[in-house]
């Protein structure tokens, strides 16, 4: 089993539910999954909607490269896109 630690983030106006949407994926795509409170922080330069953020750990039998992809593709899946940078607006941010 690997074990990984994931940080979770959002700051659209539907942040609560992205974000409950988000740890809900998490937990039918690994195991022991385990989640942080969520927290308010500000975005970094302040011209953007302040996130919602909390950290989860897990662990899987895929490989952590593998498990990468997959939290890549439900950002896309969820909205995200190269523009959100840009635009200061993340949908779902897994790191």
């Amino acid at each position: 089993m690997n074990a990984f630690v994931v940080s979770i983030g959002s700051n659209v106006i539907e942040r609560e539910a992205m974000m409950s949407r988000t740890v809900k994926w998490l937990e039918e795509q690994f195991d022991d999954v385990r989640v942080s409170e969520i927290y308010e922080t500000p975005e970094y330069s302040r011209c953007y909607d302040p996130y919602f953020n909390c950290v989860a750990s897990a662990s899987t039998r895929m490989s952590l490269d593998d498990a990468v992809k997959l939290m890549k593709e439900w950002e896309m899946k969820c909205g995200r896109t190269p523009q959100s940078k840009i635009t200061g607006k993340v949908v779902i941010d897994l790191d």
